[in-house]
């Protein structure tokens, strides 16, 4: 059976903040659940680590919300360019086919 914990041990220094603010975002963004920050336990064993997460959190969700915009610009921009007009070429192409196979 697979468990919903996931524990981190490594010495100072080597990136365990870094890791749980990750892993952190990842499932808090990766969630479809509106409230699901509410169902996370984060923990660290010092107020320093502790805060640093909090910040680091808040900070990244700060430069996603930035992203957003660029984003839907980006795919609004993408199906716009689907969106094409017919030559004059490619009509009498279509109007030929679909005139053989109608008939």
């Amino acid at each position: 059976m697979k468990s919903n914990y996931e524990i981190f041990n490594a010495s100072a220094g080597s990136g365990k903040t870094f890791t749980l603010t990750s892993r952190y975002l990842v499932k808090l963004l990766g969630s479809s659940e509106n409230e699901s920050y509410k169902r996370i336990l984060a923990l660290t064993f010092t107020n320093k680590a502790s805060e640093e997460m909090k910040n680091r959190i808040l900070s990244s969700l700060n430069e996603f919300s930035k992203l957003i915009p660029l984003m839907l610009n980006i795919m609004v921009n993408k199906k716009r360019d689907k969106i094409k007009t017919i030559s004059s070429e490619e009509e009498h192409t279509i109007r030929a086919h679909t005139q053989t196979h109608t008939k």
